[in-house]
C-alpha cells in the first residue's frame, strides 16, 4: 500500500494534469507508481474519478485505515399527513 505521502504527490500530479487539460492542453501523462497514466480532454471524467479515489485513499489512511461511511438520520416533522 502507498504512503500518505505518496499519494499526496500522486493526487498533485493528478490536480496538475487536470488543470492542463482545463486549459486547453490536448493530452497529458504522468506517473503512478510503475504506470504511466495518459488522459486527454475526453477523459476528464475518469481523471475526477482518479482524483476522488485518491482523496478517499489519503482520508482511510488518516483515520487509521478505517473505511467512512455515511449514515444518514430521518427527521419526520408534523403529523405527515397533507
Amino acid at each position: 500500500m502507498p504512503t500518505e505521502s505518496q499519494l499526496q504527490t500522486w493526487l498533485e500530479q493528478a490536480y496538475v494534469a487536470r488543470h492542463k487539460l482545463s486549459t486547453g492542453v490536448l493530452m497529458v501523462s504522468f506517473q503512478h507508481g510503475d504506470r504511466r497514466l495518459t488522459y486527454n480532454a475526453a477523459d476528464m471524467a475518469a481523471l475526477d474519478k482518479y482524483i476522488a479515489q485518491l482523496l478517499e485513499e489519503i482520508a482511510q489512511q488518516k483515520n487509521g485505515g478505517a473505511k467512512r461511511r455515511r449514515t444518514y438520520r430521518v427527521v419526520q416533522t408534523g403529523d405527515g399527513l397533507t
